[in-house]
């Protein structure tokens, strides 16, 4: 069914949306149907830092096939994080509390220049982009939702690549197991019209001697079919009403890791 004109957007589904959907229904309700907005933590303000240099190298390398210098993508991705800082306002940990808001940022530009070069020394020569920060939208005219997602990188190669920010190592089978690197499959089949020879996640560790993580995975048809089952189940719900919180034995049910805790009707009693 089409819009007419005056009617609002059709509302859409997303990887991120998708995954907070099935870890908590109680969450996904109150960010994405209530509208209440908890703000991001540091870290989500150093990988947009870092997506940033990423971002202005790549895009650029399209047409020059030549990456930037480093000092350019420490530059821009700092410049990134400032801006994202200034635009939103950031949720501090009790112990960042402690240390000081203008501290803790002052570190946080250290760790985007780490991760920055980590990028461009260990990274970035790899990779001949054709796409960059590409973002698709797949219509499903016979449903609630459409979908949309937005893809870090494709090459040359018909390589799908995301980006991750950290200060640990991921698990060796995250790639495999990575609903979102299923969506960033999706999309690429969508825009493309071929499924990605690989996926690779390129995992950026700050840590005592910063490093570069690679985990390289692939997706099938099979992988596919079962991501539109579980978004099939998700518009049925948000059709239904029905938003099922997590369990209470989550690591992320606590007021660490969520921003609706102390608010939430299910965590009554663990306070």
């Amino acid at each position: 069914m089409e819009l007419r004109p005056g009617s609002p957007p059709k509302p859409y589904i997303s990887a991120s949306q998708l995954t907070l959907y099935e870890t908590c229904g109680e969450a996904y309700r109150r960010r994405y149907i209530e509208g209440e907005r908890i703000p991001p933590g540091m870290a989500a303000h150093k990988g947009s830092g870092v997506h940033g240099g990423a971002q202005h190298n790549f895009t650029q390398k399209i047409e020059s096939h030549e990456d930037l210098p480093l000092k350019d993508i420490i530059e821009v991705a700092i410049t990134s994080f400032e801006r994202r800082l200034d635009s939103d306002d950031v949720l501090l940990l009790p112990e960042e509390v402690e240390t000081g808001k203008s501290t803790i940022i002052g570190r946080a530009k250290d760790s985007v220049s780490r991760m920055a070069t980590v990028l461009v020394e260990d990274v970035v020569h790899k990779y001949q982009p054709v796409l960059v920060e590409q973002k698709q939208k797949i219509l499903l005219p016979s449903s609630s939702h459409d979908l949309v997602c937005i893809l870090d990188l494709a090459d040359d190669q018909d390589r799908v690549v995301d980006f991750k920010t950290g200060t640990k190592k991921k698990p060796k089978g995250m790639a495999d197991e990575s609903e979102q690197l299923t969506f960033q499959a999706l999309t690429y089949k969508a825009h493309t019209g071929r499924m990605p020879k690989e996926i690779i996640l390129e995992c950026l560790i700050d840590k005592a001697k910063p490093e570069n993580q690679t985990l390289t995975t692939t997706r099938n048809l099979q992988h596919i079919e079962g991501l539109v089952a579980r978004i099939t189940t998700m518009q049925a719900g948000l059709e239904a009403g029905i938003y099922i919180p997590t369990t209470a034995d989550n690591w992320k049910c606590s007021p660490r890791w969520c921003g609706f805790f102390n608010t939430c009707p299910y965590t009554q009693g663990r306070r």
